[in-house]
């Protein structure tokens, strides 16, 4: 189940980079610039509800001309069994864009900042991305919008860096118009200087 409200919220230890986290979350470095960790979750928690009060919206009534820009919130944590991290220890700015009139879009999550209000260099960029009209968004696990191929690279707080080798977004419009996009996000990773993968799950949510 997709939930920002209740998150558990764990702090990235800097020795560990983006792959090592533990502790509770809270205080750490100030953020030089933009908005903090628990900023971004709030945010994402209003859209989210929004979204959710505005019902989510058939496939098959989805505008079939124009285009559009989503803006949000992406947060991920450490890949679980579960298919979805116990706790969030990262997010950022989530924007897609969306062609209706070609049943594609696309997805740029940047401005990423740990639980402990550290910045984390770089973005990750979602292609591929398609919209199923026919989803039979009533079955669980269907989703009316994916992307398949992700790039990208992040950096540390502790200058550990991590190149992007997989990723996607699953997910599903919302409201009057598609007033809304959120859904599931996964980023698989491979640390540059010890050749580590690893994965970080999380959600998303985002409004017109």
């Amino acid at each position: 189940m997709r939930r920002w409200r209740g998150a558990t919220v764990v702090a990235c230890v800097a020795a560990g980079g983006l792959a090592g986290c533990s502790g509770d979350g809270g205080a750490g470095g100030a953020a030089p610039e933009g908005p903090g960790f628990m900023e971004l979750l709030r945010e994402g928690d209003a859209i989210q509800t929004e979204a959710l009060s505005a019902g989510v919206a058939d496939p098959a009534a989805l505008p079939t001309s124009g285009r559009a820009t989503y803006e949000g919130v992406i947060a991920l944590g450490p890949s679980t069994q579960a298919g979805l991290p116990d706790a969030l220890t990262l997010a950022g700015e989530m924007e897609l864009q969306v062609r209706f009139d070609r049943d594609d879009l696309t997805g740029r999550a940047s401005s990423f900042v740990t639980a402990a209000d550290e910045r984390v260099r770089g973005e990750v960029l979602f292609t591929g991305g398609r919209i199923d009209r026919a989803a039979e968004i009533d079955q669980g696990g269907i989703y009316t919008f994916e992307t398949i191929n992700a790039s990208g690279s992040l950096t540390a707080p502790d200058g550990s860096q991590a190149d992007v080798t997989l990723g996607y977004l699953n997910g599903n419009f919302s409201g009057e118009g598609a007033g809304y996009a959120g859904g599931r996000a996964s980023v698989f990773l491979e640390d540059r200087a010890t050749g580590e993968a690893f994965q970080l799950d999380g959600i998303f949510d985002t409004r017109r």
